[in-house]
C-alpha cells in the first residue's frame, strides 16, 4: 500500500512539473507574410500561440527602424500581428536585416543585435528574434 501511494505521488509530481514547464515555454514567432497594400508594406508575424493582449504594445525593430503601428488578430490558438511600414521606410531597410519584436518599449530604436540578444536572455517572454528580412517574399 505504501508503495502504491509513493507511485501515485511520484506520478502527480511529474504531471505537475510537465504542466509547469509547458506553461512557461517561450512563445515562438516568425515572419508569416510580407505584402504590399498601396503605399504600405504589411509585415505579419505569426505564432502557434495567441499573442498576449494587454496594456503594452508589440513593437517591431528592423535595423534602426522602430515600427509600432500594428493590428493584432488571434485566431483560435494561433496569433498574428501585422505591422504597417511605409513603402519609403521599407525601401531604406537593408535586405537580410535581423527582425526583432518586443512586448513593450524595452530598448532604444537603434539597439544593436547584441543588445537584443542580451534582452532575449534577460527577458525571454517579452522579446523575440523573429528572423531575417527577405525582401524577395514581398507579394
Amino acid at each position: 500500500m505504501k508503495q502504491l501511494f509513493l507511485n501515485i505521488s511520484f506520478a502527480l509530481i511529474l504531471i505537475l512539473i510537465v504542466n509547469t514547464t509547458n506553461a512557461q515555454e517561450k512563445q515562438k514567432a516568425k515572419v508569416f507574410e510580407i505584402k504590399k497594400n498601396g503605399q504600405t508594406i504589411e509585415l505579419t508575424i505569426s505564432s502557434p500561440k495567441a499573442f498576449y493582449i494587454g496594456s503594452n504594445a508589440h513593437i517591431l525593430y528592423i535595423n534602426q527602424y522602430k515600427i509600432e503601428l500594428n493590428k493584432q488578430h488571434n485566431f483560435g490558438k494561433k496569433g498574428f500581428i501585422t505591422f504597417y511600414i511605409t513603402e519609403a521606410i521599407f525601401n531604406l531597410i537593408k535586405d537580410k536585416s535581423s527582425i526583432w519584436m518586443t512586448y513593450g518599449e524595452l530598448v532604444e530604436p537603434d539597439a544593436s543585435n547584441q543588445q537584443f540578444e542580451t534582452l532575449l536572455v534577460e527577458n525571454p517572454f517579452n522579446c523575440w528574434s523573429v528572423g531575417i528580412l527577405n525582401k524577395k517574399k514581398l507579394k
